[in-house]
């Protein structure tokens, strides 16, 4: 036995993947407006305010404080729809100042910067002396292999699969 639902709108018949009946689902979609992207408090703005106790305006005035460029790796913060997850600007805060807590206050922030650079400190467990040891190890290595950083720009995608090992293993 098929059993068939209903629009919670208007009653009509309703197809088995959909919520709103066509003619709803349009009815309410203009009366949202044109505007409703440009108005609606989006996932981001409510992250801030929940997590870190700070609005889009304040997140914006931090950038600009810090010269529109991440201190860690130096470049520019890019903003704007549909960048690449790693490129995305990210709040930098300390997980030590709140431990348990869901909303830090803001008192944790350290500064705003790239999503890339804010993985890179956190799995080195934000920790000064190992970031040292960290640099000094590419640093040795780079010398030993004879070669030199390359300054890869930040809309390049992370590498992940073949990756070409250059004399690692040479005797």
């Amino acid at each position: 036995m098929v059993t068939t639902r209903s629009c919670p709108d208007c009653g009509g018949p309703l197809a088995y993947h959909r919520m709103l009946c066509d003619a709803c689902r349009d009815r309410r979609a203009a009366a949202r407006g044109a505007d409703y992207r440009r108005t609606h408090k989006g996932p981001k703005s409510q992250q801030l305010a929940r997590t870190y106790g700070i609005s889009p305006a304040q997140f914006a005035t931090m950038v600009e404080a810090q010269g529109g460029n991440c201190p860690v790796c130096g470049k520019a913060l890019p903003f704007g729809m549909g960048l690449p997850k790693w490129q995305k600007p990210t709040v930098d805060h300390d997980h030590r100042c709140c431990p348990g807590q869901v909303k830090c206050g803001g008192r944790c922030i350290r500064g705003i910067i790239h999503a890339r650079c804010n993985r890179g400190l956190g799995q080195l467990g934000d920790d000064p002396e190992v970031y040292a040891r960290a640099a000094e190890y590419v640093r040795r290595a780079n010398e030993r292999l004879g070669v030199t950083p390359v300054d890869r720009p930040l809309d390049a995608p992370p590498r992940r699969r073949g990756i070409k090992q250059t004399a690692l293993f040479d005797a």
